[in-house]
């Protein structure tokens, strides 16, 4: 008999966290869930019964014959990752007895037989542009598990959904799960975060554990703000002095197959890479390789002359010259060639007019060619540069600047709603209003911190909370969590994004009306344990403890070599340094003969 009631579990499993209150005269609010049932995002309908399985390493991975090799390949890779999830390093367990009920297999099937195709990579990036993709259906029983969905994309989020159920009953030193039946879907398709890795430099193995968090709170976009005033680290084959003269240094650098490397591990966990190439502000690090890219500022007719918080001696991309136009369609293809999403995020943000009006060949320019205002400069950049784009198969999403500016903004291009001067509500009311698509990120902006648990005002968002009618609101894609980094790096931005973006994570997957933080608060200290057992230095959201698996405590698994990537980067210097010094052997011994 299945039960709706998750927490009659609650006296049957033994806690692994428990939260604590601020002070004994302000009780905690709210009841905390069953481990076996503290589900995150959670699903859209949910039913526990009490029945027990128990689970063991003999549990097997079983593939429905509706998949097809690529989408076995993906199962097969994230089965051998989530081995790590099932049994974490340093897990005390005891063997099931010989006559307990015993899960034997996890079964995943397709609804529809997939063709066979070429190019896994080519076919099963996950472009997701509706919400039924990620849809799943997941029953466990005696029998065994089965997670039914209509891609492999729903697969990987039944096989999440899985892995969180697993839970160790009180005094047995077992694994064990509950009899189950789960329907789930998301409810926004667009779940993103947004990192910025010019201000500090984030490592890519860095990114790759920011990307199991994402998968492990199932997110799917990642929004990599990869170059900036401060630095330009993206290795540029097309123009090489962008980042032997730009980045920080010859280390603060993504070379290009380290980059497809990352792809490809995000894609495996079902979630989209989309670079963002900002212009034409944040572009000082640019000039210094190309700085005929870069407008020269004026004041009392002077060049090179900088007023304190108005302009630089040089900013901004000087929009009159040709060059600049082919210099940043040429980068843009050159992303094309590296980056497998569909889409390109250009910026568009911040385009401060000071610059640009101090410039005496702007002034004249925009005489000669019947440029009223600097907005219309704007214009003319932006009609350019989006155009390029097009031409390139780019689909395009900017920041919500130039729409601002009353820039005309191509129909199909997205907006990314950040501002927070006014309402956020008056932006997506109006944005959507004049037929944008938009993805939100004002309110989620994770970069900002304040004494206290700041993920409730995260949590509370509701997209749609706008006046407007229903055609409206279905221009509402989803949003982004942003995580910016001046005083961010690899010491602190794990712990500053998690578990904050998982409030995001869940307002985005979860139904409309599931919005009571009293309840989420006790899930949400689980999850924020259940990524210490896998790994990810999430920071605590209140008085709680997670068990001996706490950072610095005798079974913490942070660093683990099965939850870190660091070796990967470290085994491709030492492959690049070792080719480099049989290069140079080869040469010394012909020069010899």
């Amino acid at each position: 008999m299945y039960l709706r009631n998750l927490f009659i579990l609650l006296f049957l499993v033994q806690a692994d966290c428990k939260l604590y209150p601020i002070a004994v005269r302000l009780p905690l609010n709210g009841t905390p869930p069953d481990s076996g049932g503290s589900l995150w995002p959670r699903p859209s309908s949910q039913q526990f019964g009490t029945e027990r399985f128990y689970v063991d390493k003999s549990l097997q991975l079983s593939i429905d014959s509706s998949l097809n090799e690529c989408e076995r390949d993906i199962l097969e890779k994230l089965w051998s990752h989530y081995q790590n999830v099932f049994y974490p390093p340093k897990l005390r367990y005891q063997q099931p007895a010989s006559g307990d009920p015993l899960l034997k297999s996890v079964h995943f099937k397709l609804s529809t037989v997939s063709p066979v195709v070429i190019s896994c990579a080519e076919h099963y990036y996950p472009f997701i542009q509706d919400t039924q993709a990620e849809s799943y259906k997941l029953i466990v029983e005696l029998k065994g598990a089965q997670v039914i969905a209509e891609t492999v994309w729903g697969l990987i989020r039944g096989l999440e959904t899985f892995s969180q159920l697993i839970y160790s009953p009180t005094n047995t030193g077992k694994l064990a799960i509950n009899q189950t039946n789960i329907t789930d879907e998301p409810r926004f398709f667009h779940r993103g975060i947004m990192l910025d890795s010019s201000r500090h430099f984030i490592p890519i193995a860095l990114l790759k554990k920011h990307l199991d968090a994402m998968m492990y709170n199932k997110m799917n976009v990642f929004h990599w703000h990869l170059v900036d005033d401060q630095s330009f680290p993206f290795e540029s084959k097309t123009y090489p002095d962008l980042h032997k003269k730009g980045a920080y240094s010859q280390d603060h650098i993504y070379r290009q197959e380290e980059i497809k490397e990352l792809i490809e591990f995000a894609r495996i966990r079902g979630i989209r890479v989309i670079p963002e190439l900002d212009t034409p502000g944040h572009t000082y690090s640019w000039g210094l390789g190309y700085p005929q890219l870069i407008t020269i500022c004026w004041k009392d007719d002077k060049p090179f002359q900088a007023i304190y918080n108005v302009q630089g001696e040089r900013e901004i991309l000087n929009p009159i010259q040709n060059f600049t136009y082919d210099f940043v369609s040429n980068l843009i293809a050159e992303l094309k060639n590296v980056f497998s999403d569909p889409f390109i995020h250009l910026g568009m943000d911040k385009v401060y007019y000071s610059c640009w009006e101090s410039n005496p060949n702007i002034s004249e320019f925009m005489r000669l060619n019947d440029l009223n205002s600097t907005r219309d400069i704007e214009q003319y950049y932006m009609s350019r540069i989006l155009t390029s784009a097009n031409k390139l198969g780019y689909k395009v999403t900017v920041w919500q600047d130039v729409w601002d500016n009353k820039v005309e903004v191509f129909n199909d291009t997205i907006l990314q709603i950040w501002k927070s001067e006014n309402d956020w509500r008056e932006y997506v009311k109006n944005a959507t209003l004049d037929g944008y698509k938009v993805i939100l990120s004002s309110p989620w902006y994770l970069n900002y911190i304040k004494y206290g648990s700041d993920w409730y005002d995260f949590y509370k968002i509701e997209p749609t909370d706008f006046e407007g009618n229903d055609e409206q609101k279905k221009l509402v894609l989803g949003g982004e969590a942003c995580m910016w980094s001046e005083f961010v790096d690899g010491a602190n931005s794990i712990s500053r994004l998690w578990p904050r973006a998982s409030a995001v994570a869940e307002r985005l997957w979860s139904k409309m009306d599931l919005n009571d933080v009293e309840e989420a608060k006790f899930r949400l200290d689980e999850q924020r344990c259940r990524l210490l057992r896998r790994g990810v230095e999430a920071g605590p959201i209140f008085n709680s403890f997670c068990g001996e698996y706490e950072p610095y405590m005798k079974n913490n698994v942070l660093n683990e070599e099965k939850f870190n990537y660091v070796e990967n980067r470290n085994s491709v210097a030492r492959a690049i340094n070792s080719w480099e010094n049989w290069l140079y052997l080869f040469v010394c011994i012909k020069c010899l003969v």
